[in-house]
């Protein structure tokens, strides 16, 4: 499927990019390449993807570089609400192989067979994006989404540039018309409370020595 993969291009990005074509290769991937400290954060590639997604009335996945830009997040030790990701590592795992690990779920979800289980919960006839991960706030948790033309359309339309890099995993929060499907937990919402971590523990279990 066509994808876009957003790209920082510090030394851990050139790594990191060269890693996920290596893995997405199955698919059409188109590069929105942003030169360190990447100021934009991700707007440049979101707003690349739904354009694409409009251009060629086809549903794209977006996706980017995750941890070129930290490599530990600070969120990593946050309690969210009562213990920290770390809390629930795999014995051996260290704070900075989440986000690689973070991009083998991605991998095991948006290749293959799987991949198709997100196609086939992709709604066309209204503005929708397919996600592993959201909730009543309609947030794409660690932000790698499918979306259709119309939700494409509804991107541009109301996406803003804006130095909360935050704000761009919740940028459906704000739009109205777009459905967003979780395709394996849709309640993981805003405030936190015990069901974040039931992801968190997924992920984790993509960890490798």
């Amino acid at each position: 499927m066509l994808v876009v993969l957003g790209c920082l291009m510090n030394e851990a990005g050139k790594q990191i990019k060269a890693e996920m074509l290596d893995k997405l290769k199955e698919h059409s991937v188109f590069c929105v390449e942003q030169e360190p400290p990447g100021k934009l954060f991700e707007y440049p590639a979101i707003k690349c993807a739904a354009r694409m997604s409009v251009d060629t009335n086809e549903p794209v996945l977006y996706i980017h570089t995750k941890g070129a830009g930290n490599k530990v997040p600070w969120y990593i030790f946050a309690k969210l609400p009562h213990r920290a990701i770390v809390d629930d590592m795999p014995n051996g795992a260290k704070p900075e192989d989440w986000q690689g690990t973070v991009r083998k779920f991605w991998y095991n979800e948006y290749t293959g067979e799987r991949l198709k289980d997100y196609i086939n919960a992709l709604e066309m006839d209204k503005p929708c994006v397919v996600c592993p991960f959201t909730g009543d706030d309609k947030s794409t948790w660690q932000n790698a989404f499918i979306i259709n033309p119309l939700a494409g359309k509804e991107i541009l339309e109301n996406l803003k540039l804006t130095t909360d890099r935050d704000y761009y995993e919740h940028i459906f929060m704000t739009m109205d018309n777009v459905k967003v499907k979780g395709l394996i937990y849709n309640d993981i919402t805003r405030p936190l409370d015990d069901r974040i971590y039931k992801m968190h523990q997924l992920i984790w279990t993509f960890w490798d020595k």
